[in-house]
């Protein structure tokens, strides 16, 4: 694109080259393919944008409002055309930022979501530590986290043995503003032996997956078997990461 810049190439796309400027132009733009292609993203944005954004009925009669007042007012001479610079300078900009929020594709994907579960529990009511087993099911199933950490650490005070209390006081954990007590419970879980250690691995590969690290997130799915019952969302979440 050497000699020609943005304004040049809109200046080009919308016609406002007189006939000798937009001539040398397409002789230099056959010369040079990086100008041929920045002439065809510019024409691709430009067209998009007509589709995406609703026509202004107004935008016709402001224009032949603008022509006669500048015909009026200014000199064929004067420093409009100067003004008009920064004004396609600021349309290129405004076409850009458009582009990039309207177009763009987001990559921020909500795994917790996406892999959400729900806590279950064979319980029944009477006995004290089953009601609060219960009370936290209800709370982390209504997505109250921090609530359902409250009652598991009631819970696991009494009985700190339950392998699934301390699970699912982790994946409550990591879904609250302060999740390292989390991170700490569902890495307990892992070491254990109980039928939770990969479902454990999983959800810490979710939550470093959503903290956009990689490298941590891809350790942990690597510690799951193919023979787990999660090997294959592991998986699944692992091409997403990559």
């Amino acid at each position: 694109m050497t000699g020609y810049n943005n304004e040049d190439i809109i200046r080009y796309v919308d016609g406002d080259m007189d006939a000798a400027e937009a001539a040398r132009f397409e002789a230099d733009m056959q010369q040079n393919p990086a100008l041929a292609a920045a002439v065809r993203q510019y024409r691709e944005v430009k067209a998009t944008l007509a589709q995406r954004l609703p026509p202004d009925p107004q935008l016709h009669a402001l224009k032949a409002s603008l022509a006669q007042q500048r015909a009026t007012h200014f000199k064929a001479t004067a420093k409009v055309v100067s003004i008009r610079k920064y004004l396609i300078g600021a349309a290129a900009a405004a076409a850009i930022l458009v582009a990039v929020l309207v177009l763009r594709p987001s990559t921020d994907k909500d795994f917790f979501h996406q892999y959400a579960n729900t806590m279950e529990v064979s319980a029944e009511r009477g006995n004290n530590t089953d009601t609060l087993l219960i009370h936290a099911a209800s709370l982390y199933n209504s997505k109250e986290y921090t609530k359902a950490v409250a009652v598991l650490n009631t819970y696991l005070q009494v009985d700190s043995s339950n392998a699934q209390a301390l699970y699912y006081r982790g994946l409550a954990g990591i879904n609250t503003p302060t999740p390292a007590q989390g991170v700490a419970d569902l890495e307990t879980t892992f070491a254990g032996v109980s039928i939770f250690k990969y479902d454990a691995a999983f959800y810490l590969a979710v939550h470093f997956a959503q903290q956009h690290n990689v490298p941590v997130a891809t350790s942990w799915i690597d510690k799951i078997p193919e023979d787990a019952a999660v090997y294959l969302k592991a998986q699944e979440l692992k091409k997403q990461i990559k």
